[in-house]
């Protein structure tokens, strides 16, 4: 089955939300941009009910697929590998660029949370222990062809992101659980059921974006990870009909914008998602100092620079890197073939 351009343009529209959105939290930690007014809850709500959501379900959508074809072991055993390393050392290469910067950062560190930052998880690094956990209960529920299985699933997946809307727990694999509900929706529906959306993805758009932006408009919804608004049933409730108003748009967004002028980029940006998402932070903290160092101190060149570097950073040390033959710093080393005699 060839790929599916319209997955990795609405993954391109995510990840360049997920650098705005840290960019934009890391201005306002340094006071450039101001962290308490109306205008920053409403921007942050906006990228926050819909980035994380869209890569939680787009994360589980090749799982029953990716299973069938490796099978379980070896499927679980190449996934939980992979994100265990990647959670490691990317924890340490930011940890270390903190540590090394100093009073310079929005958050200092030392070596002792360093250490700690291994279980502790640093900004964005949290995302990974989530996916292994969900993948490794996705893949042992393995709801297709199982009717029982598959509700049983369902009612534990909505139970458990119902009771994490809202929240963040501090120790790896306690963050991000109001997700649970959309990567296991991705399991279920695979990416059959995004190709549905083909049939009248303009359509679909319009309303999913105008909930969206409706429910953001007229209310102050409680977003799945965090919040800067009481938590209570009717602000989790807007805030879960924003989140899956907000994938519906992105999801028909990629199927509107995949064959226009833009869609080999964003195709690019969606491919390369988890080297930008794993990277962005060193090159948007390092943007907003060299920036404060030369006297710059306006919001606007902080979030466009910002963004900009957030993701071609990332993708500059992903070439380099395949470039000069260590392509380890995005996927475990792989152990060299014995060579064959002649």
């Amino acid at each position: 089955m060839p790929r599916d351009r319209s997955i990795d343009v609405a993954k391109g529209i995510a990840i360049i939300a997920i650098v705005l959105g840290h960019v934009l939290r890391g201005n306002a930690g340094a006071d450039i941009v101001d962290g308490r007014g109306p205008l920053f809850d409403e921007l942050d709500t906006a990228l926050y009910a819909v980035h994380l959501p869209v890569f939680a379900f787009l994360s589980g959508l090749f799982v029953r697929r990716a299973v069938e074809r490796d099978g379980r072991q070896t499927y679980l055993r190449s996934r939980v590998t992979l994100f265990a390393y990647l959670y490691v050392l990317w924890t340490v290469l930011q940890g270390g660029v903190k540590l090394v910067t100093g009073s310079l950062a929005n958050s200092p560190l030392t070596a002792r949370g360093l250490a700690e930052s291994l279980w502790l998880p640093d900004t964005q690094m949290w995302f990974l222990p989530f996916l292994a956990l969900v993948t490794c209960a996705s893949v042992a529920v393995s709801p297709w062809g199982d009717r029982t299985r598959l509700a049983l699933g369902t009612l534990v997946a909505l139970g458990v992101s119902g009771v994490a809307w809202g929240l963040n727990g501090a120790v790896a694999g306690s963050q991000g659980l109001g997700l649970v509900v959309f990567f296991w929706v991705g399991v279920v529906v695979g990416p059959e059921g995004v190709s549905r959306l083909r049939a009248r993805p303009k359509v679909l758009l319009a309303a999913g974006g105008a909930v969206f932006v409706g429910v953001l408009a007229l209310s102050d919804p409680v977003v799945a990870t965090s919040s800067h608004e009481p938590r209570s049933l009717a602000t989790s409730g807007l805030g879960v009909i924003a989140s899956v108003a907000g994938v519906v748009a992105v999801l028909c967004l990629g199927q509107v914008l995949y064959r226009g002028p833009v869609a080999g980029w964003l195709v690019f940006l969606g491919q390369c998602s988890l080297e930008i998402f794993l990277a962005h932070i060193i090159f948007t903290a390092a943007t907003r100092i060299t920036l404060e160092h030369v006297g710059v101190h306006s919001a606007a060149p902080h979030l466009l620079l910002g963004t900009l570097v957030g993701i071609a950073g990332p993708l500059a040390l992903w070439w380099l890197g395949h470039r000069m033959g260590v392509p380890w710093l995005f996927s475990p080393p792989r152990p060299r073939e014995p060579a064959t005699r002649r």
